[in-house]
């Protein structure tokens, strides 16, 4: 709607070399279209194992075809043709096309998460150990990382303890990983802990609030 905000107007720029999007330089404007600028970078450096600085440059020839990029694929990561084909095609959708073509997070983050679940299809013996890891051990908060996850957000994302989650919402109401607005809280309680990070909340899910601190 018209009084959604779409960007943020900085006069102070923060950020790592190599992931700092040209909107932001040149405009002084952080959004969604500069967040995942960031993760396509991200993406880039897994795939080849090489540093950001310079990366969208050095690899120009394999992203304009992607079905090429197997060739600058990091020897030891055990990417597929297919893979790298698919991460490529999200770098260039996120980092590489001009502003007015850039792909939504609201588009790459479930191609991604498809691609990561097909991993774990292709390897069940690695999906198997991770989730004996789960079982035996509760994934912390990332704000205090001295309590397990218990709050998942409106997006499908759970990151903080219940004690955490109002310190976090009270500076930003947005899903940190996805951006996605974080209320109303989609599951609250320790089984959170033992659940994937991300898992799909269907548009119509009636969701319990959280309790005031």
């Amino acid at each position: 709607s018209s009084g959604q905000v779409s960007h943020l107007s900085t006069q102070r720029i923060f950020g790592k070399p190599g992931y700092i999007d040209q909107i932001i330089l040149n405009d002084n404007q952080a959004s969604q279209l500069t967040d995942g600028f960031a993760l396509g970078i991200t993406l880039l450096v897994s795939l080849t194992g090489r540093g950001a600085v310079g990366l969208l440059n050095a690899c120009d020839d394999a992203l304009e075809e992607p079905d090429t990029a197997e060739g600058i694929a990091a020897a030891d990561a055990g990417w597929s043709a297919a893979q790298a084909e698919e991460l490529a095609r999200l770098v260039v959708g996120l980092a590489l096309v001009k502003k007015k073509k850039r792909m939504p997070l609201a588009e790459a983050l479930p191609r991604l998460e498809a691609l990561a679940e097909a991993a774990e299809a292709e390897i069940p013996s690695l999906a198997g150990a991770a989730a004996a890891e789960l079982d035996g051990e509760a994934r912390q908060c990332d704000f205090c990382w001295s309590a397990p996850r218990s709050v998942r957000f409106a997006c499908g994302h759970a990151l903080y303890c219940e004690a955490c989650v109002p310190r976090v919402l009270a500076r930003d109401t947005n899903c940190p990983t996805c951006r996605q607005p974080a209320l109303p809280i989609a599951a609250i309680g320790t089984q959170v802990a033992e659940q994937a990070t991300f898992v799909y909340q269907p548009p119509t899910r009636a969701v319990p609030h959280l309790p005031p601190p």
